[in-house]
């Protein structure tokens, strides 16, 4: 019986690490950028808020993701971020 829990403690380590490691989607991130207005929160993994979307700082206009129909995404709350996303120094970067 312990070696049937620890396998599948072992499986659902390995699942949520291949989740983490394994991109969702294809395509071009940006992150250059010549104004405030080019830059914000864009889930580059395709998921969505209450599925763990992986958050980045992108020029949302010239990013473009390529969004599996069925994206791969971990049941965790993954809220955008409240700070801000600006131009600084011609890259779009999380304002502390």
């Amino acid at each position: 019986m312990k070696k049937i829990a620890l396998i599948l403690l072992l499986v659902g380590i390995i699942s949520v690490g291949l989740i983490y490691i394994t991109p969702s989607t294809k395509g071009t991130v940006i992150e250059e950028c010549e104004s405030n207005e080019e830059c914000g929160w864009v889930s580059t993994n395709c998921c969505p808020p209450n599925m763990g979307a992986n958050w980045e700082c992108v020029n949302e206009a010239d990013t473009e993701l390529d969004c599996p129909e069925n994206p791969i995404c971990p049941a965790v709350m993954s809220p955008m971020p409240e700070t801000n996303c600006v131009c600084t120094d011609g890259i779009c970067q999380e304002q502390d």
